[in-house]
């Protein structure tokens, strides 16, 4: 059965929205070290077109995002258990940016913190400039590095005030929420609440989700996703090579399922949740409605299938090399290689369309 926090995470407005051509949401949740920003970091380039690319839009996204990563290795609580907790929320709706990133803090340092940003808040952009040139010739602005400048350049850069927020853990730690947004128009004011930040940390972190995403799929983004997914499985040779043909199938499926509708093509969602004793790959995407009860066969047949038998029966399919085949392939290859049952929902959106949720569990030993 599959668990109803996982399906409430997927189905959530959070997450799942009639979303237009070009939005996206990722979240990764964990230790902010060198290798994961740099994933980081890619993944939202993948996310842009060429033509986006040579956008000021795209330099400026970079640029916060570079600078909100730095923050949180210079800010945040060193050697402490809740690091592999801090978490980076990258998003694109109705062209309009919002980057997010939450990290631990000591309690002394909060209000600290608070008065030097509600400091840069109240500046504009000329005072801002003055400023900056003053804590770049003095350099005493920040006990951690930096001067603060990163604070005072993310201002700058987005040209809208700096969002923050606290959630205290008990009396020595509390998370420090940071968001920068990027409006489509400079002069475009959007209200933001942390609300649904918080919550949406609370999910994965009791989910012990590391990497969600949700977009419309390419292959050029799967190429980009798979190893950043990749870096995140840390096993034996052996779990690894299992998890990525997973992996691979459940990326794949997106696309292949995927309803043709041009809105809904290829957008999907995919997360990566890591407990003790097991991995977990949940995949989801609209399909139609008429297709559910070919899926939902294909699924309880693979399902039904002895571990004995699934080898057999996927090299007799993969030899009859017939199209209507194919499809049956990946769920073969998930099943055998996770070596457990596969879980499915599928949530009915409209007369129309519904949301296929296909689950895999890989245990890691």
């Amino acid at each position: 059965m599959m668990n109803e926090t996982v399906k409430d995470i997927i189905l959530s407005k959070i997450i799942v929205n009639q979303s237009p051509d070009g939005d996206f949401t990722y979240i990764y949740r964990g230790e902010l070290e060198p290798l994961a920003m740099d994933y980081i970091l890619m993944l939202t380039e993948k996310n842009f077109n060429e033509r986006e690319k040579n956008s000021q839009t795209f330099k400026k996204v970079y640029f916060i995002l570079v600078e909100l990563l730095q923050n949180v290795t210079k800010y945040q609580e060193k050697d402490n258990q809740l690091l592999s907790n801090s978490i980076v929320r990258v998003q694109r709706t109705n062209k309009d940016y919002f980057l997010t990133v939450g990290n631990l803090i000591s309690n002394a340092e909060k209000e600290n913190l608070t008065e030097r940003i509600n400091k840069i808040n109240a500046l504009d952009q000329e005072q801002l400039l003055e400023f900056y040139k003053s804590v770049l010739l003095n350099g005493k602005y920040n006990a951690q590095g930096g001067a603060g400048l990163g604070l005072i350049n993310i201002k700058r850069k987005a040209k809208h005030n700096l969002n923050f927020s606290f959630s205290t853990l008990d009396d020595q730690f509390s998370y420090f929420y940071f968001t920068s947004i990027i409006p489509e128009n400079d002069q475009k004011e959007i209200p933001f609440s942390f609300e649904t930040v918080k919550y949406t940390h609370k999910l994965l972190e009791k989910e012990q989700i590391a990497l969600l995403y949700n977009s419309h799929f390419t292959q050029d983004k799967l190429k980009g996703l798979l190893s950043f997914l990749e870096s995140k499985i840390q096993n034996s040779h052996y779990i690894q090579k299992k998890s990525i043909n997973i992996l691979i199938e459940m990326l794949q499926n997106i696309i292949y399922h995927s309803t043709k509708d041009s809105e809904k093509e290829k957008f999907g969602i995919f997360l990566l949740s890591e407990t003790q004793n097991q991995y977990k790959f949940v995949a989801g995407n609209y399909i139609e409605n008429h297709k559910q009860a070919h899926l939902l066969e294909t699924i309880e047949k693979v399902n039904n299938y002895t571990l004995d038998d699934l080898e057999n029966v996927y090299l007799k399919e993969l030899k009859a090399e017939l199209q209507k085949n194919q499809s049956n392939l990946g769920m073969i290859d998930i099943r055998w290689k996770s070596n457990n049952f596969l879980d499915y929902r599928f949530e009915k959106i409209n007369e129309q369309f519904s949301f296929f949720i296909l689950e895999a569990n890989l245990d890691k030993v």
